[in-house]
C-alpha cells in the first residue's frame, strides 16, 4: 500500500466516525461547486482556498501516522536529554509518539481538525516530514486528497 491509499483509506474511516467533519467538508466543496467557477473539477487556486479541507488532511496524517518513524544520520556530535550522540550514528525519530504527545494534541486519540486553527509548535507536526528531507511530493499528494476528498464530497 503506498502512503497516498494508506492516507485515503484512514481518511474514510475517520470521515465515517465523524459525519460532522464531513458536513463541514461537504458544505466547503458544494460552495465551490455552486459557485460555478470549478464545477465538478477544482481549479489550482480553490484546492489553496479550503481550510477544513487542509485541517481534515492534517488531522488524518497525525492521527494515522502514515510514516511513523525517520531515520537519520547524526551529522555531528550531541547531546539530549543527557544522551550523547556520535557523529555517524543513525537517529531514529519516532512520529508516531510526536504526533501523539498529549502536552502538544490533547486528548490525542480523538479526531480533531480544529487543532489545526492555530500555528503549531515546531517539529510537532511531521506529516510530511521536515526541513530539507521533507516528502518532494507533499504539494501533490495534497493536491490529489483534496480532489478526492472534492469528488467524494459533492456526491
Amino acid at each position: 500500500m503506498t502512503p497516498l491509499t494508506a492516507a485515503l483509506t484512514w481518511l474514510m474511516k475517520f470521515l465515517g466516525e465523524n459525519p460532522r467533519d464531513l458536513q463541514r467538508l461537504r458544505e466547503e466543496h458544494m460552495e465551490i461547486q455552486a459557485s460555478g467557477k470549478g464545477g465538478a473539477n477544482l481549479s489550482w487556486s480553490e484546492v489553496n482556498n479550503v481550510p477544513h479541507t487542509a485541517k481534515v488532511i492534517s488531522e488524518t496524517l497525525r492521527r494515522a501516522t502514515i510514516l511513523p518513524w525517520f531515520s537519520r544520520k547524526a551529522a555531528q556530535d550531541f547531546e539530549i536529554d543527557g544522551y550523547k550522540i556520535k557523529k555517524g550514528w543513525l537517529v531514529n525519530l519516532d512520529v508516531v509518539s510526536i504526533h501523539h504527545d498529549p502536552e502538544v494534541f490533547p486528548q490525542p486519540e480523538v479526531f480533531n481538525p480544529s487543532r489545526f486553527d492555530e500555528p503549531l509548535k515546531p517539529f510537532s507536526f511531521l506529516g510530511f516530514g521536515s526541513g530539507p528531507r521533507m516528502c518532494p511530493g507533499i504539494n501533490l499528494a495534497k493536491l490529489e486528497i483534496s480532489i478526492f476528498i472534492h469528488h467524494l464530497a459533492c456526491r
